[in-house]
């Protein structure tokens, strides 16, 4: 994971985790883009304390490992 995104999720699971939160989705073309760097719809990232999940259609698979700079990718059928 690029520096600027390990960054901005280290920020955003101290602060869900300040909250009192475990687990989120978050929706959004622009909210992706900017935590993990996809931009594309249909998705969702799916943000845990175990770690995080891109999630979008099988089709964006390319765009997908090449936009994100995420650790999981999960396609949808």
């Amino acid at each position: 994971m690029d520096s600027i995104y390990l960054s901005k999720f280290k920020a955003f699971h101290l602060a869900i985790n300040k909250h009192g939160f475990q687990n989120i989705i978050i929706l959004g073309v622009n909210n992706i883009r900017y935590l993990c760097g996809f931009y594309s719809n249909p998705a969702y990232l799916i943000v845990t304390v175990s770690g995080n999940y891109l999630t979008t259609e099988y089709r964006y698979n390319e765009q997908a490992t090449y936009e994100s700079h995420q650790g999981k990718i999960m396609y949808r059928v």
